[in-house]
């Protein structure tokens, strides 16, 4: 950072070396400046902006969770009727386990 005055905060590292600390420093005193010099109906509209987003993230909690009980009663229904289609033809189940057994089988050597 050089000694530009054209830059947005007027903390800069004169010598130009950048380091960690001293970038982390000159950041936070930046925001400090930045906070101070916001408006008080600013203040307001970033309070209603973090109300909002609360709101937002509530409502995507409450989607997802909702998502995924809608997933998982599919499952349990589809489950459901795979093991009933299975149990209205065992000698078919019983052939289907042989062949996916054999075939197993003959990949493990």
């Amino acid at each position: 950072m050089a000694d530009d005055p054209s830059q947005s905060g007027i903390w800069t590292n004169p010598d130009g070396v950048a380091t960690s600390k001293a970038d982390d420093v000159i950041a936070q005193k930046n925001a400090e400046r930045d906070a101070e010099s916001i408006l008080p109906d600013q203040k307001e509209q970033i309070a209603e902006l973090k109300n909002e987003l609360e709101r937002l993230r509530e409502s995507v909690q409450q989607i997802a969770s909702g998502t995924r009980q809608i997933a998982s009663a599919e499952f349990k229904e589809l489950a459901t009727a795979a093991e009933e289609k299975l149990k209205q033809n065992v000698f078919l189940s019983v052939g289907i386990a042989a062949v996916v057994g054999y075939l197993w089988g003959r990949s493990g050597r």
